[in-house]
């Protein structure tokens, strides 16, 4: 990815970091071959804030993810075609889109206003959070030693409301996709 600062220089940025969520494990992808499921994760790894991860050619994308070419070719049969299992009717179920010097994550955009969603609602939990302490005289409410809970610092309860809470934005992303 190629960026121009305001000075004319350029500033080039090789690494990306995307976000993956966890019901990937319950998705028709995890139910193809190993090799699939390595590819579709190095196409997630390697995409740019639009989706597109840059793969001129299926040698390539087989080399990055460490399989055949043989094994990239059939996984990107399986990411071009229909999948009638897929949980998201849009492309149906497509996850990709061949494009000159690459692919097209075809449903990156929504996974990306899903996580912003998210993370919407943690920032304004913790600034929620801030004002009552501040309400409460600088007191923070009391919280659980990491101890309990098997060492997990949230109690069983909060994990459960949590995990709701995001499979719950990830359905309302899918049913209305936040426009750009």
């Amino acid at each position: 990815m190629l960026m121009m600062e305001e000075n004319g220089e350029e500033l080039h940025l090789h690494k990306m970091y995307n976000k993956l969520f966890a019901k990937i494990l319950d998705s028709s992808i995890w139910l193809e071959p190993t090799s699939t499921r390595i590819c579709w994760i190095t196409l997630l790894a390697a995409m740019d804030e639009d989706g597109y991860a840059h793969f001129s050619a299926i040698e390539n994308l087989a080399i990055r993810a460490r399989v055949t070419v043989e094994e990239a070719t059939a996984a990107v049969e399986c990411f071009l075609a229909p999948d009638k299992n897929s949980s998201d009717p849009d492309n149906e179920g497509r996850r990709v889109e061949r494009v000159p010097g690459g692919f097209i994550i075809l449903n990156a955009e929504k996974h990306r206003q899903t996580y912003k969603r998210l993370l919407q609602r943690e920032q304004v939990r913790v600034r929620v959070a801030r004002h009552r302490e501040k309400k409460n005289g600088g007191k923070p409410q009391p919280k659980k030693s990491s101890t309990q809970n098997n060492g997990h610092p949230l109690p069983p309860e909060s994990l459960s409301k949590l995990t709701a809470e995001m499979r719950q934005a990830v359905e309302e992303t899918e049913k209305n996709p936040v426009p750009p």
